[in-house]
C-alpha cells in the first residue's frame, strides 16, 4: 500500500470514527435530579437510552455481582454480554454493589451510565471493523477507486452509524460479519496466487488458508452477536465449494473443512449455554424469531420486505449508491475476463438474496432497521464496483470525484442530522429540568406513554401507563393525580404505520387521548423535532429519541 492510499484509508478510519463516537454519551442523566439513581450507582428506568440497552449492561453486571454465569437472555446470542462481563469483571465494575442494594429494583435501572458508555466503544470498533473489511474487500475486488467509494458509503450509512451508538449486539455483527466476508474474499484470490507466504506462525501452512479459517472465526462472531447475522456464513459456504473445486488435494479439503468447522466453534465460545442450557437457549431462539414472523394485527404486514428494502435504499445508501451498486453487481457478473471477481460477487449475490428471503420478509418491521445493518456492507462493496464503472467512463478527475462525493453526500445528510442529536440534550431531560423547577416536591404525576420523563421517586410520587395501555383517566383523577406528562412516542409511531394499523386502533388511541388533552390544561410543551426519514416504520432514531413531551395540570386542583 502506497502511502497516499496509507493515508487515505487512516482518514477515512478516523471519519468513521468521528461519526460514531460523537455523542456517545447520549442519555447520560442529571445527577442533581435524579438523587435516588445516583445514590445507588444506578439509572432511572426512563433514562433516555436505548431501550434494550440494559439487556447487554445490567445482565452481565448482575451476572458477576451474583455469581451466576447464566445470563438466561438468550433472544440474541451471548457475545457482548459475556464481553461486557469479562470487562466488568477486570475493571472491578461489581466494587460497591450487592443483590441486596438492588432490591426492589428493576434490571434497567441497577447498571450506572459509565458502563453503558463502555459497551457502546464496543459497537463503535465493530462499525470500524466493517469500515475497514469493506474497503479491503473492495480493494481486491475492483481497485483503489471502488475501495474508496465502499469505505465511506459503509462509514456514513445511518443505520450503521446510529447503531454503533448503542450498547446492542448489531454493530458488533456488521462488523465480523464484514471480516467475515473480506477473509472469503482475500482467500480465494490468495489461492489463485497459490504461493505459500512466510508468516510468523508458520512457514507450512498456505495464506489463502489463514484467511479463510479467519473468515469461520469471523462468521460465528457474528452469528455469536445476532442470529440472523449467520446468514453472512452462506458466502463462507459458496466460497468454501468454490476453493474445493480446485485440485489441491487433502489438504486443501482439510483447510476448507476447518474454516466451516471454525464458524460453530466461534458462536460456541460466545455463547456457551447452547451446550450446558440448550431448552433455554432454544426457548428464546424460538421466541424472538416468532417475533419478527408474526404478532399482533397491529403490528404485522405481508409487505415487510418492501418496507425493508426500501429504508435501504432510502436511507442505508441512498438511491444513486443504490441504482450504483445494481449495475456493479451485473457488470462483476458478466466480467468475462476475471472469473475470481464473478465467483466472489455470485457468492455475496446469493448471501444478499437469501438473507433478505428469510430475514428481511419480516412480518414486523416497524423497529427492525437493525436487521439491514449486516448486509449494508455488501450493498456498499457492489456500490463501490458501480462507482468505478461509471467512473472509467469519465476522463475528468473533478467528474469522477463529484461522482463519489454525490453518492457519500445522500447518505450523510440523514446521518449527521442523528449524530447531531446524539449530542443534543434529550428532551426528557430538559422537560425534567422544568418540572424539577416549576411543579413542587410531593406531587402525584402520572406518565403517559412511553419514553418520558425520568422523574426521581424521592420527589414526586409517579404512575405511568406505557403503549397499548388505557387507564381511564376518572380513576387517576380518583387517586389524586396532580399533574400528567404526556409523551407523544406512542402515537407518533402508530401514526407512521397506519398503512397496516387497523383504523380501529388508531381511532381509539385518537379518541383515549384526545379525552385527556380536552380536560386537563397544558403547562408546558417541548416539540418533538423532525427527523429526515420520520416517516418510516424502521426510523428508530426518531422513535427512541427527544419525543414530543407535554405537561398537563388539573384544573381545579393544580390550576
Amino acid at each position: 500500500m502506497k502511502p497516499p492510499e496509507r493515508l487515505f484509508l487512516t482518514l477515512l478510519l478516523l471519519f468513521a470514527a468521528e461519526l460514531r463516537l460523537s455523542g456517545i454519551v447520549h442519555g447520560q442523566p442529571a445527577a442533581e435530579f435524579a438523587p435516588t439513581a445516583a445514590a445507588r450507582q444506578m439509572i432511572h428506568e426512563n433514562a433516555a437510552v436505548h431501550p434494550d440497552e440494559f439487556l447487554y449492561v445490567s445482565l452481565p453486571l448482575r451476572m458477576l455481582v451474583s455469581g451466576q454465569l447464566n445470563s438466561k437472555f438468550f433472544e440474541n446470542p451471548s457475545l457482548l454480554i459475556n464481553l461486557n462481563f469479562v470487562t466488568d469483571w477486570l475493571t472491578g465494575a461489581d466494587a460497591g454493589r450487592s443483590l441486596d442494594a438492588w432490591a426492589g429494583a428493576g434490571d434497567r435501572q441497577i447498571a450506572s451510565f459509565d458502563l453503558y458508555v463502555v459497551g457502546r466503544v464496543y459497537s463503535a470498533l465493530g462499525g470500524l471493523i466493517a469500515v475497514a473489511a469493506a474497503y479491503a474487500m473492495t480493494r481486491r475486488l475492483a481497485g483503489r477507486r471502488a475501495a474508496a467509494a465502499a469505505g465511506l458509503l459503509t462509514a456514513v450509512a445511518l443505520p450503521l452509524v446510529q447503531h454503533a451508538h448503542y450498547t446492542t449486539t448489531t454493530s458488533l455483527a456488521a462488523g465480523f460479519g464484514a471480516l467475515a466476508v473480506w477473509g472469503c474474499v482475500e482467500s480465494l484470490y490468495r489461492l489463485r496466487r497459490a504461493a505459500l507466504r512466510t508468516n510468523r506462525f508458520t512457514r507450512r501452512i498456505p495464506a489463502w488458508a489463514w484467511a479463510f479459517v479467519i473468515a469461520g472465526v469471523a462468521a460465528g462472531l457474528a452469528a455469536g452477536s445476532r442470529y440472523n447475522a449467520a446468514g453472512i456464513a452462506l458466502v463462507n459456504g459458496v466460497i468454501g465449494l468454490l476453493i474445493l473445486r480446485g485440485d489441491g488435494g487433502r489438504a486443501r479439503i482439510a483447510w476448507v473443512l476447518t474454516g466451516w468447522l471454525a464458524m460453530p466453534a466461534a458462536f460456541v465460545l460466545t455463547t456457551p449455554h447452547v451446550l450446558f442450557d440448550p431448552q433455554e437457549v432454544w426457548a428464546d431462539f424460538l421466541y424472538i424469531t416468532a417475533q419478527y414472523g408474526g404478532g399482533a394485527a397491529v403490528n404485522t404486514t405481508p409487505y415487510g420486505l418492501v418496507y425493508e428494502l426500501r429504508y435501504l435504499v432510502l436511507y442505508g445508501v441512498g438511491i444513486p449508491a443504490a441504482v450504483l451498486a445494481v449495475a456493479g453487481a451485473l457488470a462483476a457478473l458478466t466480467r468475462r475476463r476475471d472469473p475470481l471477481l464473478r465467483a466472489a460477487a455470485l457468492a455475496l449475490i446469493i448471501t444478499f438474496a437469501a438473507y433478505s428471503l428469510v430475514v428481511l420478509r419480516t412480518q414486523r418491521p416497524a423497529h427492525a432497521d437493525q436487521l439491514l445493518v449486516p448486509i449494508l456492507p455488501l450493498v456498499a462493496v457492489f456500490a463501490g464496483m458501480g462507482v468505478n464503472q461509471a467512473a472509467r467512463r469519465w476522463r475528468s478527475p473533478a467528474a469522477r470525484a463529484a461522482l463519489i462525493a454525490v453518492v457519500v453526500a445522500v447518505p450523510l445528510l440523514p446521518t449527521l442530522q442523528v449524530v447531531s442529536r446524539f449530542s443534543q440534550r434529550d428532551t426528557r431531560y430538559l422537560m425534567q429540568a422544568w418540572i424539577e423547577e416549576n411543579i413542587p416536591h410531593g406531587a402525584r404525576v402520572h406518565l403517559n406513554g412511553q419514553y418520558n420523563v425520568p422523574l426521581d421517586p424521592a420527589h414526586y410520587v409517579v404512575s405511568q401507563n406505557f403503549g397499548g395501555e388505557y387507564p381511564p383517566l376518572d380513576d387517576l383523577l380518583a387517586e389524586g393525580v396532580d399533574y400528567v406528562v404526556i409523551s407523544d412516542a406512542w402515537a407518533f409511531d402508530w401514526g407512521r404505520t397506519r398503512e397496516y394499523i387497523t383504523p380501529e386502533t388508531l381511532a381509539q388511541l385518537s379518541a383515549y387521548l384526545a379525552d385527556w388533552q380536552t380536560r386537563l390544561r397544558p403547562l408546558a410543551h417541548l416539540d418533538r423535532p423532525t427527523w429526515i426519514g420520520q416517516g418510516e416504520p424502521l426510523h428508530t432514531a426518531s422513535i427512541w429519541g427527544h419525543p414530543g413531551l407535554t405537561v398537563y395540570c388539573v384544573p381545579g386542583r393544580t390550576c
